[in-house]
This record gives C-alpha cells, structure tokens and sequence, in this order.
C-alpha cells in the first residue's frame, strides 16, 4: 500500500471518528432533560403508591406508627421489616424532590439508588418495565436536568445549552432494546407462526379486549403479530435513515398505544413512552425528531 492511499484512509477514518464525536457529546436545549426528570420522579412515584397495598405483606412493621410504636433493639429492628419500611418514605421524599428539582442531580441519584435498592430487595416481582425506568433513569443522573422547571433554576444561573451525550446513550439504549427483543422473538415458534398475540392475549388478568372475537380473526392477528416483530426488528436500522427515522418514532408510539388498549400491563406503555422523549429534537418544540446518521454526518 503507498504512503498517499494510506494516508487517506487515515484521514477518512479520522473524519469518521471525529464525526461520531461530534454527533455524541452534543449540547443542546434543557426542556427535555427538565420534563424527564420530571416525569421520572412521577412515575417513580406512582410505582411507589401501586407496591404499598403489599406493603405490609412484604415487610413486617410496615406502617409508619409501626416504626414508632415501640423500642427495639438494633438486631430486631433490621429483621422485623423497620428498614426497609424507612427506606419506603425516604424514597417517596427524594422522588418528592427529583420532581421539584431541589438539588436536582442528587435527588435524582438517591431516586435511582432507592430504585436500585427495590429491584435488589423485590426483583422476582419486579416487570420488564420497572427495569428499563431503573437503566434510563441512571443516565438522567449525569445530565443537568435542573436548568429549567425546578427550585435550582431559581437560585442559580439559568443553562439554555446544556451537555446532552446522556441522551445518546438513552437513544442507543432504546433501541437496542427493541432490537434484542424483536431478535429474541425470532427464536420463540409462536412469534414465527403469527400466534404470539393470540396467545398473549389468552391472559384474562391483562387482557382488555374480547377474545372470543378475536378467534374469528386469525389474519388480523397474525398481521399485528408481524407487525409488533416488524417494528422492535426495524426500529434501530430505521433510526440510521434520515427519511425513515420519524417513521420508526411514530411506529413505536403506535405499538405502545395499542399495547395499552389491548393489554394492561403495569407501567410499561408510560415508562417507554417517557423514554422516548430522548428522541425529541434538541431544539425546543421543533417537529423534527432526530437520532443523528452517519450519511448526514459525512454530507456535512
């Protein structure tokens, strides 16, 4: 190879490294980490006031007068439940918090740990969707998500340009999501057959539409089934599309709608729609969505 070739595959591989940074560690508006955060706290808080009916089951001791009612010793106060129900009203505060946005980044980081905490205490009960809010809510703690709507923003110097490389990861994190999920899928004969949904929605305990119905239509399930496989296999290479990236927003957006009128299912639907937000334009209010493509980059 000559000196000139090498050199130019150098400085084309150069330019590709520098355009990935580029495209990565990008600063941008701060609604969208600000209604993250937000929301994050919200739902953390509704999965919070959803455990407590079992509360008592789980934890002995659980109620509040429990913790005050009488004196115990250090050994019986760990056994009979009295920590973990102190860590149940310390979360419902620092959510409390996240939400308000007083001392954002803290807040948000013992949200995620008391997080942390539930999934390491409660995880056989604990759904797909409590786990995707736990990953992307860990990357929420490197972004200034208390430059706007918040008690910080009041006391302190206000950030209409913020560093935004965690939403990158809450982007490729997403969709590699829907890619391993759709891959996964493709091993499961149910999936391959078109019968997934039928089945799915033989359970009565999240099911929301009329089964008997649906029996006499085994097209029409076999096409959503498809197409549900079709969107989670699709959604990452279409994001790598200029012209087909909105396409894959809005059919993602229209998988989680009719998950949420056909089945009910905890939090899901809310948790990935809220995780969807990272795919907003980092400009405020604008309807162009954007994930950021190699050929755009290399166009510039």
């Amino acid at each position: 190879m000559s000196r000139s070739v090498w050199t130019q595959k150098t400085m084309k591989a150069s330019s590709l490294i520098r355009n990935y940074r580029n495209w990565f560690f990008i600063k941008g508006h701060s609604i969208i980490p600000a209604l993250m955060r937000i929301i994050f706290g919200i739902l953390y808080l509704w999965i919070l006031w959803d455990f407590d009916p079992i509360r008592k089951l789980l934890f002995e001791n659980g109620t509040l007068s429990g913790l005050l009612s009488s004196n115990v010793s250090v050994t019986e106060f760990f056994s009979q439940g009295r920590y973990d129900s102190i860590w149940y009203y310390i979360s419902i505060v620092v959510a409390s918090l996240t939400v308000m946005g007083c001392g954002s980044r803290l807040m948000i980081c013992l949200t995620w740990l008391s997080m942390f905490y539930m999934h390491c205490k409660l995880d056989p009960i604990m759904f797909g969707a409590d786990r995707l809010l736990l990953m992307v809510g860990f990357w929420l703690i490197f972004l200034d998500c208390g430059s706007k709507w918040s008690i910080d923003s009041i006391f302190r110097k206000r950030k209409n340009q913020i560093e935004l490389w965690p939403i990158r990861c809450i982007q490729i994190q997403i969709a590699l999501m829907y890619l391993i999920a759709g891959v996964w899928k493709l091993f499961v004969p149910e999936w391959r057959d078109g019968s997934a949904l039928f089945y799915a929605l033989q359970l009565r305990q999240v099911n929301r539409l009329p089964i008997v119905e649906l029996r006499n239509f085994p097209n029409l399930i076999s096409f959503f089934t498809y197409g549900s496989l079709g969107i989670e296999l699709l959604f990452a290479p279409f994001l790598c599309f200029k012209y087909l990236r909105i396409f894959a927003i809005y059919s993602s957006i229209a998988l989680q709608i009719g998950i949420f009128f056909s089945m009910s299912i905890s939090f899901f639907q809310w948790i990935v729609g809220w995780s969807m937000l990272a795919f907003l334009s980092r400009k405020p209010f604008k309807k162009r969505i954007e994930f950021g493509t190699l050929k755009s980059m290399l166009n510039k």
